[in-house]
Order: C-alpha cells, then sequence, then structure tokens
C-alpha cells in the first residue's frame, strides 16, 4: 500500500484535492449550507485545472492520473451539484432533474475517456455546468427554476456539440 501511496505524482494529488472539495460539498449539501456546496465546488474545479497543468508542468502524465481525474470529476460536478440540487427542493421533478444530470455527467466523461476530441470537447465539459449553477445561485435566481436548468445542463453535457479547447 505505501509503495501505491508513493507512486502518486504531485498532480495525483491536486487530482484527490478536487475530490475532497466533492465530498466536502456533498458534506455541505446535507447541512443545509448550500452556499459552502457551491464554494466547494468552485474549489474542486480549480483543482481541477491545477491538475493537468502541475502534470504538464512536471512532464508526469500518466494513464492513472487521466482516471483519478474522471472519477474526481464524476464526484465534484456530476453527484456534488446533484445532491446541491436536491436539497434545495423536494419534488420529483428535482429528483429526476438531480439523477439525470449525474448520470449525463458520468456518460459526458465516459465519452471523454473513450472517444478523445482532437483540440476540444464533444459536448459541454462537466464542471461548466458547476460554474454556470454557482452563477445562478449567487445572483439569487428563482430557485424553482433550477430543476430545469440542469435538465439543459444535463442535455448540453451529452450532445454533440463540437467545442473548442480555450485553456
Amino acid at each position: 500500500m505505501l509503495k501505491f501511496i508513493k507512486s502518486l505524482t504531485i498532480a495525483d494529488l491536486v487530482t484527490l484535492g478536487n475530490a475532497v472539495f466533492g465530498i466536502l460539498s456533498i458534506r455541505a449539501s446535507l447541512d443545509n449550507n448550500p452556499s459552502m456546496a457551491l464554494y466547494m465546488i468552485l474549489a474542486a474545479i480549480t483543482c481541477d485545472f491545477l491538475d493537468g497543468k502541475t502534470a504538464r508542468l512536471t512532464k508526469k502524465t500518466t494513464t492513472l492520473g487521466h482516471d483519478l481525474d474522471s472519477l474526481s470529476d464524476a464526484i465534484s460536478f456530476g453527484v456534488a451539484p446533484a445532491i446541491f440540487l436536491i436539497n434545495t427542493g423536494n419534488s420529483l421533478l428535482t429528483i429526476i432533474s438531480a439523477i439525470i444530470f449525474a448520470l449525463c455527467g458520468i456518460l459526458r466523461l465516459a465519452r471523454f475517456n473513450t472517444k478523445p476530441v482532437e483540440g476540444g470537447y464533444e459536448g459541454m465539459p462537466i464542471p461548466l455546468p458547476s460554474v454556470i449553477i454557482a452563477i445562478y445561485w449567487f445572483a439569487h435566481a428563482p430557485v424553482e427554476f433550477l430543476p430545469y436548468l440542469y435538465l439543459v445542463l444535463a442535455v448540453l453535457m451529452i450532445s454533440t456539440i463540437k467545442i473548442k479547447k480555450v485553456i
């Protein structure tokens, strides 16, 4: 076990930070602290941005790191936003929208891992919906429209729209 832990790169540790913030977001949602839940997701986005930069800077990109990134993204940008939505309301629409959102996020990641697009993405990258959700929340937009926003974002994640990589 110690040998495996020692094999982790700095980029892998940053990626695991993404997962930690995703788990902390879920905890904040369960504690009825929605703003903190979104701050934790935004912190996860920061780790998600930095892990790739760190891997390229240290010249240590690995298959393990790629898989860790997708698994961490599933937690932070699929499950954590879904739990956030479920805690904003208890309607059937809210629950169904949250489930569809999480499943589309997972499908998006699976497609990204198995069908890479040169120079960009097919469908909206999974961190972007979390940014949109945070902007919506902090703008004090009506909570009752969140399930519809989640459904639109879910469809965009699994769409075939080609998006150029800008960063």
